[in-house]
C-alpha cells in the first residue's frame, strides 16, 4: 500500500511502501510516469544484478502495478547525501572525497558484460550499454557544439580505449547515503560497460563544474564553491593513489564527457564552462 510521496525526479515518484509482511524493513515504491514505463524492467535488472556483485547498493525487493503505473520496491535508505553531510559539516571536504573514490575504486573492481556479447556470460551476468556508444551518441546530438569541434571531439574519443568495467555514469555526492549501514550508492540507470578513467573524469567535472541550486544565499556560495573544490582535489588524490589510473589518463576523457554533459538540462553558466573544458581539452 502506498504511503507518503517522498521524492519526485523526471522518470519517478517515489512512495513510502506498507506491507504488514514487510515487518521492520522500511521499504519505498518507485512509480514510473507513464511516458517512462519502458524503464521500469531495465532498471529492476540493473538493480538486482548490481546488488548481486556485493556493491553498497539499496536492496531491490519486487515489481509492482499500482493504480495503473509501473514500480519497483526498494529498501529505505535514511540519511543525509554526502553534500549534505559536508555541508552540515558532519563530514570535512577532504574525507568525503576520499569516501567518494573509495566507493568509485568498489565499482570499477567488477567486471561488466557490454551489449551483444553477453550471451556467452552465465546467466547472473546482464549486458550494459558500451560507454563510447553511448558518449558518441550524446555528442552527435548536442546542438551546442560547432561541427568542427563535434568532429574533434569525436576523434579524440574514437581514440581511448574501451574498456569491461562497470561505471556508474554520474557517480557524484548527491548519489551517496550517509545510512546507519554505511555510504549507500543510489541511481544505477546510467550504468555502462566501460573505461574506469572515463567514469573518473566524470565526476571529477561534475564535482567542479555542476552548477549550484537556485535559492543559495549569495554569502554561503564561495564557501560552497571551495568545499566543492576540496572535494574534487581530494577524490582525484585518493582515486589514483588507489586505482594506478594516473590524472593524464583522466584529463584525457574530460573533453569527451564535457561535450556529452551538453545534451542534459543544464543552465546556461554550466553549458560555458562545459564548452571551454572542451575547447581547454583540445587544445
Amino acid at each position: 500500500m502506498i504511503g507518503q510521496r517522498i521524492g519526485k525526479g523526471k522518470t519517478a515518484e517515489v512512495f513510502e511502501w506498507l506491507q504488514e509482511e514487510a515487518g521492520s524493513t522500511e521499504r519505498v515504491i518507485k512509480l514510473f510516469f507513464p511516458s517512462m514505463e519502458h524503464m521500469r524492467d531495465g532498471e529492476w535488472e540493473i538493480s538486482q544484478w548490481i546488488e548481486g556483485q556485493g556493491l553498497p547498493v539499496p536492496r531491490t525487493y519486487g515489481r509492482e502495478e499500482v493504480s495503473g503505473r509501473s514500480g519497483i520496491i526498494y529498501e529505505r535508505i535514511n540519511g543525509p547525501t554526502l553534500t549534505e553531510a559536508v555541508a552540515s559539516r558532519l563530514w570535512n571536504p577532504g574525507a568525503a572525497g576520499s569516501l567518494l573514490a573509495s566507493l568509485h575504486e568498489l565499482v570499477h573492481r567488477v567486471t561488466a558484460a557490454a551489449e551483444e556479447s553477453a550471451s556467452s556470460q552465465a546467466s547472473t551476468a546482464l549486458s550494459l550499454p558500451r560507454q563510447k556508444e553511448m558518449l558518441e551518441r550524446y555528442i552527435r546530438h548536442t546542438p551546442l557544439l560547432e561541427a568542427a569541434w563535434r568532429q574533434r571531439v569525436l576523434e579524440r574519443l574514437a581514440s581511448l580505449p574501451a574498456g569491461d568495467r562497470l561505471c556508474h555514469g554520474d557517480l557524484h555526492s548527491d548519489n551517496v547515503i550517509i545510512s546507519l549501514r554505511g555510504p549507500i550508492i543510489l541511481d544505477w540507470m546510467t550504468s555502462v560497460s566501460g573505461h574506469p578513467a572515463c567514469d573518473a573524469a566524470r565526476t571529477w567535472m561534475v564535482l567542479q563544474d555542476a552548477s549550484l541550486p537556485p535559492g543559495i544565499p549569495a554569502e554561503l556560495v564561495p564557501w560552497i564553491e571551495q568545499f566543492r573544490e576540496d572535494m574534487a582535489a581530494a577524490y582525484k588524490e585518493a582515486y589514483t593513489r588507489g586505482t594506478g589510473v594516473t590524472e593524464e589518463e583522466i584529463r584525457d576523457w574530460l573533453p569527451v564527457v564535457a561535450a556529452a554533459r551538453l545534451v542534459e538540462n543544464v543552465d546556461q553558466e554550466e553549458q560555458s564552462r562545459l564548452l571551454e573544458r572542451v575547447r581547454a581539452g583540445l587544445a
